[in-house]
């Protein structure tokens, strides 16, 4: 009985220490991928304010999703109005749903920020004013505020049905409006 007890005791204190260090061994491995998604997250934003440094100092907004059914990654993003101040206390407004002006919004980018649930927000837009004859108001205050505007997102879904209430915006950054030939 000692003969087997002596024989068996190696084998099994052998198998328990195995069977500790694969734990061991899994519970690195683990944390080696938590690193490795926390550097490639912090890549991430660090690329999205790269990317929003070349354009203009204020490029980039953060957001908070809030829509619950939908992500923002199944969206599109449209340009729901320009605000450019008049005269330090009242602003002068171009409306998408007015058909105010036509866009092309280019080089978006939402990535994932610290928060659960912040998007960095990044893009360009292209932008012609329609009925400009019309808008004397709004040129004479892109002119006042030297020719700095805020520009206003909103999302759609796949349909393009504009969702209402899907996000909430820390601050709409101010940026110029830039006349092309």
């Amino acid at each position: 009985m000692i003969s087997l007890l002596t024989s068996v005791a190696p084998i099994a204190l052998g198998f328990v220490g195995k069977l500790f260090a694969m734990k061991q061994h899994a519970a690195a491995d683990q944390q080696k991928l938590m690193i490795q998604a926390m550097q490639a997250q912090n890549n991430s934003i660090n690329q999205a304010r790269e990317m929003a440094a070349k354009e203009s100092p204020f490029a980039a907004i953060t957001i908070l999703w809030t829509h619950e059914d939908i992500r923002i990654e199944d969206c599109k993003p449209y340009i729901d109005f320009i605000r450019c101040d008049e005269d330090g206390e009242e602003y002068q407004f171009l409306y998408s749903d007015e058909n105010d002006f036509t866009f092309k919004i280019n080089n978006f980018g939402a990535v994932k920020g610290n928060e659960e649930d912040e998007y960095i927000v990044c893009y360009t837009a292209d932008f012609l004013i329609k009925n400009t004859d019309s808008k004397v108001n709004f040129f004479k205050a892109l002119e006042f505020s030297n020719n700095d505007v805020e520009v206003v997102l909103g999302f759609m879904d796949s349909n393009d049905e504009i969702l209402e209430d899907c996000f909430e915006e820390s601050s709409n950054s101010i940026t110029k409006l830039i006349e092309q030939p």
